[in-house]
């Protein structure tokens, strides 16, 4: 599958692989050039306009923010993107990744390694560390601080290595698709159509069938 031994990945694909296995792997294919726009997905897009024209802005206490910064780690094969990413006057780094809302219980861990891969590449390019990283809900205006642990990072690794290894091995059938209501948020929901949503279906058409016969 592999046109080349160490390809670049992008961080985006890698947290997508962290949210559906499956997903991950038909980004990697190119199987998003058919992919099916659903309603998440394009709210999703239009809350990240703001983000993805590269400029600085300049916020009280001398915090610089840029958007739309380019990330490279040449060691671990990362390419990509950070919708934003602050400058402090203390030497502070922090990136901030748009997402159309958090969860009550917090982040999805998805967006958690989406953040922890940015993080990496930002402490490669900046030869600091960056302990915390933020999500910043477009529909509630509120930024959800996302602390970058040892034990975050140890599974961002170990998730990118198994991506890097299932894609080396050329086999679609080691991704496992997700198959549970989060799916509904999926860009390739309407081509996987993941078993969970037939299930449902089958129950409200079984339960449907039982009101009749009264």
């Amino acid at each position: 599958m592999f046109e080349e031994e160490n390809p670049l990945l992008p961080v985006s694909w890698v947290a997508d692989y962290a949210f559906c296995q499956w997903a991950g792997y038909a980004f990697f294919t190119g199987l998003e050039n058919f992919e099916q726009k659903n309603t998440v997905y394009q709210d999703s897009i239009a809350g990240h306009l703001s983000v993805h024209e590269q400029q600085s802005r300049y916020r009280e206490k001398g915090i610089v923010q840029k958007t739309d910064v380019s990330l490279s780690h040449d060691m671990l094969y990362l390419t990509g993107k950070a919708d934003m990413v602050e400058l402090w006057p203390e030497g502070k780094i922090v990136p901030i990744e748009y997402k159309r809302s958090v969860p009550a219980e917090g982040p999805h861990f998805h967006h958690q390694v989406q953040l922890c891969l940015q993080a990496l590449c930002l402490e490669k390019q900046y030869q600091k560390d960056i302990p915390e990283g933020v999500i910043y809900s477009i529909t509630s205006h509120q930024r959800v601080p996302v602390p970058l642990t040892p034990l975050l990072r140890e599974q961002t690794l170990n998730l990118l290595s198994e991506l890097k290894n299932k894609l080396k091995s050329g086999n679609p059938n080691m991704f496992q698709k997700r198959n549970d209501l989060l799916c509904r948020q999926c860009t390739f929901f309407e081509i996987c159509l993941p078993p969970v949503f037939f299930d449902e279906l089958r129950k409200t058409s079984s339960d449907f069938a039982d009101q009749e016969e009264f």
